[in-house]
Protein backbone atom coordinates (compact mmCIF):
# COMPACT_ATOMS: atom_id res chain seq x y z
CA UNK A 1 0.00 0.00 0.00
CA UNK A 2 1.77 3.41 -0.84
CA UNK A 3 1.45 6.43 1.40
CA UNK A 4 1.70 9.97 0.16
CA UNK A 5 2.56 12.65 2.53
CA UNK A 6 2.36 15.91 1.50
CA UNK A 7 5.07 18.89 2.66
CA UNK A 8 5.73 22.27 2.12
CA UNK A 9 4.82 23.70 -1.08
CA UNK A 10 3.01 20.40 -2.34
CA UNK A 11 0.66 20.62 0.06
CA UNK A 12 -0.05 24.12 -0.19
CA UNK A 13 -0.76 23.30 -3.60
CA UNK A 14 -2.79 20.24 -3.05
CA UNK A 15 -5.20 22.49 -0.48
CA UNK A 16 -5.20 25.64 -2.92
CA UNK A 17 -7.01 23.06 -5.81
CA UNK A 18 -9.01 21.17 -3.00
CA UNK A 19 -10.43 24.94 -2.41
CA UNK A 20 -10.70 25.81 -5.82
CA UNK A 21 -12.87 22.51 -6.56
CA UNK A 22 -14.72 23.07 -4.04
CA UNK A 23 -15.77 26.92 -4.90
CA UNK A 24 -15.92 26.11 -8.87
CA UNK A 25 -18.74 23.06 -7.28
CA UNK A 26 -20.51 25.24 -5.20
CA UNK A 27 -21.10 27.99 -8.04
CA UNK A 28 -22.08 25.39 -10.53
CA UNK A 29 -24.54 23.65 -8.24
CA UNK A 30 -25.43 27.11 -7.18
CA UNK A 31 -26.57 28.59 -10.35
CA UNK A 32 -28.12 25.07 -10.76
CA UNK A 33 -30.71 25.74 -8.31
CA UNK A 34 -32.57 28.68 -9.79
CA UNK A 35 -35.32 28.38 -11.00
CA UNK A 36 -36.70 29.55 -14.74
CA UNK A 37 -39.81 31.96 -14.12
CA UNK A 38 -42.40 31.74 -16.29
CA UNK A 39 -41.57 32.36 -20.51
CA UNK A 40 -44.51 34.30 -22.14
CA UNK A 41 -44.30 36.02 -25.77
CA UNK A 42 -44.33 39.91 -25.75
CA UNK A 43 -45.00 41.63 -29.18
CA UNK A 44 -44.37 45.88 -29.16
CA UNK A 45 -46.23 47.53 -31.93
CA UNK A 46 -43.68 50.40 -33.18
CA UNK A 47 -43.96 52.42 -36.43
CA UNK A 48 -41.68 50.35 -38.55
CA UNK A 49 -43.73 46.97 -37.21
CA UNK A 50 -44.17 44.46 -34.72
CA UNK A 51 -41.24 43.08 -32.95
CA UNK A 52 -41.51 40.23 -30.87
CA UNK A 53 -40.00 38.83 -27.89
CA UNK A 54 -39.73 35.77 -25.54
CA UNK A 55 -39.91 37.62 -21.92
CA UNK A 56 -39.79 35.57 -18.72
CA UNK A 57 -41.97 36.48 -16.18
CA UNK A 58 -40.63 37.45 -12.31
CA UNK A 59 -43.71 37.35 -10.41
CA UNK A 60 -42.87 35.20 -7.18
CA UNK A 61 -40.15 36.65 -4.36
CA UNK A 62 -37.57 34.21 -5.32
CA UNK A 63 -37.70 35.14 -9.19
CA UNK A 64 -37.75 38.79 -8.30
CA UNK A 65 -34.62 38.59 -6.47
CA UNK A 66 -32.76 35.94 -8.57
CA UNK A 67 -33.51 37.69 -12.11
CA UNK A 68 -30.80 36.92 -14.58
CA UNK A 69 -28.45 36.30 -12.10
CA UNK A 70 -26.65 33.33 -13.11
CA UNK A 71 -27.33 34.19 -16.69
CA UNK A 72 -23.62 33.89 -18.64
CA UNK A 73 -25.52 35.47 -21.38
CA UNK A 74 -28.93 36.71 -22.80
CA UNK A 75 -29.87 36.02 -26.58
CA UNK A 76 -31.79 38.36 -28.99
CA UNK A 77 -35.13 38.53 -28.36
CA UNK A 78 -35.03 37.40 -24.91
CA UNK A 79 -35.46 38.83 -21.94
CA UNK A 80 -37.67 39.39 -18.30
CA UNK A 81 -40.17 41.11 -16.84
CA UNK A 82 -40.96 41.58 -13.37
CA UNK A 83 -44.28 42.05 -11.87
CA UNK A 84 -44.36 44.43 -8.98
CA UNK A 85 -48.01 44.33 -7.92
CA UNK A 86 -49.51 46.52 -6.47
CA UNK A 87 -47.20 49.33 -8.32
CA UNK A 88 -44.95 50.29 -5.89
CA UNK A 89 -41.09 52.29 -6.21
CA UNK A 90 -38.49 49.56 -6.71
CA UNK A 91 -34.44 49.50 -6.72
CA UNK A 92 -32.08 47.02 -8.38
CA UNK A 93 -29.11 46.60 -8.62
CA UNK A 94 -27.56 45.07 -12.14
Amino acid sequence: MNSYRFAGPDRLRVWRRIVIIAAVAFCAFAGAGAEAASVQPLEIVTKSGVQVFSVEMATTEKEKETGLMYRKELPDGKGMLFDFSPEQQVSMWM
